[in-house]
């Protein structure tokens, strides 16, 4: 339940609350009237509203809270965090502590802290940045995939990559805009250099990919043409934001084709998770695109990403939550790593932990292939084994 907002004057009466509870309404009047200069109306008012917000009970003339001291401070806490410093708590302690440092005892229980917060789930995406052409942002390079690789957490599926036949050809570095598949459903037909139809437009998409790639191929060329004149409708208000788009590119869809090229636009595979989403390496999860639960197979269905993402990843949380009691973090018996870490500087932990070395980003482009690179590596020998095993390949 959302903890309530609570006013600075209420806050104060609500102190008193929490230090007496229960208490007769008449007692609480008469603390009020000493610490806060209350008069008993006001008192009675402040109860009344309280009870409203549900912040309070009162049964029988005895008050007490139905929101604890601690869910307040902590709401109170993030709103402000969120409001200043934009959720970022780091953000917040290098504001608070300024040039000042902290006291040994403050620091260990700082580490202390953080040493109970041993879940980590990745939630960083997909592939696409490793593609010279993707519907998705560059900076998604599977970096939980690099990670997992060099941690040997597993990976599952790493071949199944959905490609989409018709984005937009651009010589601009970035993501690629999607032409619709609406759009050869309403008639667009595909063309070679020379302008000739080479393949029938309708068929599924890893097959009509295939046959741009070997038209590609064939013509030398970067992309192939889609014309838009052969739909019966007026494409402007069919397609608005297609037109808008194209347009920018200097490209009229109502008077020429414009040149598309297929784009890895969906990862199915990923990390290997169980159905709470947690991977083969204890506390830690992964959840939608970074992920692969099987659920898409091979190729996914249009919108089922966004609904296996939400799933997933509200059955990690309920998982990492049902292992924290009272005190924090439940111990695991057979889990594979020590609850305690040495005492080492900041990047060697990384190091340890994930092979993330501080060198490694002194150089990001050169990081960013060597990710690629391994990234690659795996998804080939995924290709390998089903065509060596199962006489399959996905497309």
């Amino acid at each position: 339940m959302e903890t309530p907002k609570i006013f600075d004057s209420e806050l104060r009466f609500c102190e008193i609350l929490w230090s007496h509870e229960p208490i007769k309404s008449s007692e609480l009047v008469r603390l009020c009237a000493e610490e806060l200069g209350w008069k008993k109306s006001t008192t009675y008012t402040v109860i009344k509203r309280l009870a409203e917000r549900g912040v309070v009970h009162t049964e029988n003339a005895v008050v007490t809270s139905r929101v604890a001291r601690e869910d307040v401070q902590r709401a109170e806490s993030r709103a402000f965090v969120a409001h200043n410093f934009h959720g970022s708590l780091p953000a917040f302690l290098t504001a608070f502590m300024g040039n000042s440092k902290l006291s040994k005892e403050d620091a260990d229980v700082l580490h202390a802290m953080i040493d109970r917060f041993e879940h980590v789930i990745w939630a960083c995406g997909g592939i696409g940045g490793i593609y010279d052409n993707s519907t998705n942002f560059p900076h998604l390079t599977g970096d939980a995939l690099a990670i997992a690789i060099h941690r040997n957490v597993a990976l599952k599926n790493v071949n199944y990559v959905q490609i989409h036949p018709t984005t937009l050809y651009s010589q601009k570095k970035g993501r690629r805009f999607l032409i619709s598949e609406s759009v050869r459903g309403e008639g667009a037909v595909l063309l070679d250099k020379n302008g000739e139809r080479f393949t029938d437009e309708l068929q599924p998409r890893d097959v009509v990919s295939r046959e741009i790639h070997r038209q590609m191929e064939k013509d030398h060329t970067k992309h192939v043409w889609l014309s838009l004149k052969t739909i019966p409708l007026d494409v402007k208000e069919r397609f608005p934001n297609i037109y808008q788009k194209c347009l920018e590119e200097g490209y009229d869809i109502t008077k020429e084709p414009i040149p598309v090229v297929p784009a890895q636009h969906y990862f199915m595979g990923g990390v290997k998770v169980d159905s709470n989403s947690e991977t083969t390496m204890d506390h830690l999860y992964a959840a939608g695109e970074t992920s692969c639960n099987g659920v898409h197979g091979a190729n996914r269905l249009a919108s089922n990403s966004l609904l296996e993402s939400l799933v997933f990843a509200e059955r990690a949380a309920k998982k990492m939550a049902a292992e924290w009691t009272a005190e924090g973090l439940t111990e695991n018996a057979d889990r594979k790593e020590t609850a305690t870490e040495p005492k080492e500087d900041e990047w060697k932990l990384l190091a340890k932990r994930y092979d993330i070395r501080k060198e490694d980003y002194q150089n990001m482009e050169e990081y960013a292939e060597c990710c690629k690179e391994s990234i690659w590596d795996a998804i080939r020998k995924e290709d390998e084994y089903e065509s060596n095993h199962k006489n399959t390949k996905c497309g």
